[in-house]
């Protein structure tokens, strides 16, 4: 199918001058509505546009797919999928969006702004390879592409384009500590806010002082809105959760290969013993701690 370009030339007398456009008078105290509203504010700064056309080609219906809750985040999940015939797995990651049904329109934009950037960008190490490690889970989730850093620049530069465009867009108070001259974002003081424990530093472990040496006792600026607590310790959490899940997989796994092998109805192949004796020395390693105290734990055998 052909595509056809048609060009149209405007000539305008000189004695006219064409009406100014009118900006839409929103009213940015109230409570938001609707998410295509929240998109088409989005599509009028270059900055809105770029992280709206990154979601659309990572998923053309995300804006469908958005759940509404009590706070907004963004939810990991990491899927895996293997065969007993072969041993072979498949790894899947999807990131699904709940956004605050109680913000101002004004603060639901710039939410929206940051969470897609953890949609298209957040990327997540694998829980069932050695190297899943807290320091790097904890500065993955801060500094790695569509962590928090990189989501809360885009949500400054979108608020800081808005306010340029519409008069009466309010100030978003927590960009302007980052704001430098020409609306550049101080990453430096952001990254170092983030590390920021207040209070809860005392409360942290001595692994997660040790991990994350960045960690102070400043006033906390950010807390997570999904746990309630500064991000170093709301990952971490998060950390011994996923390795708690993905100790509980692979003992399950070792199960189902062990009676596939110890049934008789197929030869066990070297893929699938190869693939006990790893998941046993993976157990060794770094499960045993996580779940000692797990009364469902089963000791597991290989044979040599």
């Amino acid at each position: 199918m052909g595509i056809f370009t048609l060009l149209f030339i405007a000539v305008f007398s000189s004695f006219s001058t064409p009406a100014p456009a009118v900006e839409p008078d929103y009213a940015w105290s109230r409570r938001w509505t609707d998410v295509s509203e929240l998109e088409s504010i989005l599509r009028q700064v270059p900055s809105g546009r770029a992280v709206l056309k990154a979601a659309e080609k990572k998923d053309p219906d995300f804006l469908s797919r958005l759940k509404l809750g009590s706070a907004s985040y963004t939810e990991s999940t990491f899927s895996r999928t293997y065969s007993l015939i072969d041993g072979k797995e498949q790894i899947g990651l999807r990131h699904e969006i709940t956004l605050n049904q109680g913000l101002a329109l004004s603060d639901a934009v710039v939410d929206l702004a940051h969470e897609l950037v953890h949609f298209t960008e957040k990327g997540m190490l694998d829980p069932y390879r050695p190297g899943f490690e807290l320091s790097q889970f904890i500065r993955n989730g801060i500094e790695g592409d569509g962590g928090e850093l990189s989501a809360l620049a885009v949500e400054c530069q979108v608020a800081w384009a808005l306010e340029a465009k519409f008069e009466n867009f309010p100030p978003h108070g927590l960009c302007e500590r980052y704001r430098q001259s020409g609306n550049v974002f101080h990453r430096a003081a952001a990254r170092r806010d983030y590390y920021a424990t207040g209070t809860w530093y005392r409360r942290s472990s001595d692994e997660l002082r040790s991990a994350i040496p960045e960690l102070s006792e400043r006033k906390v600026v950010f807390t997570s809105s999904y746990a309630g607590k500064p991000y170093p310790l709301a990952l971490a959490e998060e950390f011994g959760m996923t390795r708690r899940t993905a100790c509980l997989n692979n003992r399950r796994k070792f199960r189902l290969i062990a009676s596939q092998s110890e049934s008789g109805r197929r030869p066990a192949s070297a893929e699938l013993l190869q693939e006990r004796v790893r998941l046993k020395r993976y157990d060794q390693t770094f499960c045993r701690p996580v779940l000692d105290d797990d009364a469902a734990a089963v000791r597991l055998k290989v044979s040599d």
